[in-house]
């Protein structure tokens, strides 16, 4: 059986099983690899067809919320002219000829090509929220809640990124800008670098998507916190006593834990005090190797008061 991935009006993705259709690659899959933080796992589970857990309450309101502001925006064009009402087969004719005109927004339109991805020749497909036409081209522009576009939003640049991929083998030449509506209302401008970042992550996820084995993901409290799949991943963590349980640990310190021997609460109280875990490096965000500092003091009582199933008193409140 193979895979496709279908995104809906706000941008999130839909796991879809169909035998007929080969896998191919939308842009808005950067979401579910991305979001909310990087995993490979994630991805793996999607393509076997795992059942995720059904989204929880305030994942429902943001997906009410984006839908609301989305709206608000198209509201902003009463002329634009909407290509997702029209069927599947006809959408893509349809976005041409529309930008070819150049006359009116053009809402839903959807763009794709072909590309070799993970060794595969693969359907790159994007649905931008909006197009919008200028004195010479289109500028692509996608509505989100989020109120930036920085490292904790890579999956945003990356999908408007590959929107400029797209529209560059559609039409002979980039976009002229690559927009974000977002939540606070500005309009907030991505460089489009030519598609070379997108589909260097898309190799990198649709290797894990095609993957034969099961990949080998560490738990993480801000990495597992709104996953589909936490009710799968994290009792087993319990049960092993993962350093992943730990609050404040990022994946950077998981990830050189594990690589380092220590996989355990058991093992991280036994290996460090507070003076070797503050000098333990992990790699952060940017790439870069940083020590712990004075944040091992707390990860270790922390670690404490997981083992020792007891909240652990750090000071007595002043009133």
């Amino acid at each position: 059986m193979t895979a496709t991935f279908e995104e809906d009006r706000i941008g999130h993705v839909d796991f879809q099983a169909d035998e007929r259709e080969e896998p191919r690659l939308l842009a808005s899959d950067f979401y579910g690899y991305l979001r909310p933080a990087r995993c490979g796992l994630r991805v793996w589970l999607r393509e076997q067809g795992a059942e995720e857990d059904p989204p929880g309450e305030f994942a429902e309101l943001l997906m009410r919320l984006g839908i609301e502001h989305e709206r608000r925006h198209l509201a902003r064009f009463p002329r634009a002219v909407d290509i997702g009402q029209l069927p599947r087969e006809e959408q893509r004719e349809a976005t041409i000829a529309e930008v070819e005109r150049g006359e009116r927004v053009i809402y839903q339109g959807r763009m794709h090509a072909t590309a070799t991805i993970a060794g595969r020749e693969m359907e790159v497909v994007g649905l931008p929220d909006f197009m919008l036409p200028a004195r010479r081209g289109y500028a692509i522009r996608d509505s989100k809640l989020n109120r930036r576009v920085g490292a904790a939003q890579e999956h945003v640049r990356l999908q408007l990124e590959l929107y400029g991929w797209l529209y560059e083998r559609t039409f002979g030449e980039p976009p002229v800008a690559l927009q974000v509506h977002a939540g606070s209302g500005e309009i907030l401008h991505v460089e489009y670098e030519g598609g070379v970042d997108a589909l260097a992550v898309a190799e990198e996820m649709l290797a894990f998507r095609l993957s034969e084995v099961e990949p080998d993901e560490h738990v993480g409290v801000s990495k597992c916190g709104g996953c589909g799949y936490r009710s799968r991943c994290w009792p087993l963590a319990e049960e092993r006593q993962d350093v992943g349980l730990l609050p404040f640990a990022d994946r950077g310190l998981v990830d050189e834990l594990h690589a380092s021997g220590v996989a355990t609460l058991p093992e991280f109280v036994e290996r460090f005090d507070e003076e070797s875990l503050a000098a333990f490096e992990r790699r952060t965000w940017d790439g870069e190797l940083r020590p712990i500092g004075d944040r091992g003091g707390r990860l270790l009582v922390n670690a404490r008061s997981l083992l020792e199933d007891r909240p652990i008193v750090l000071a007595k409140p002043e009133i």
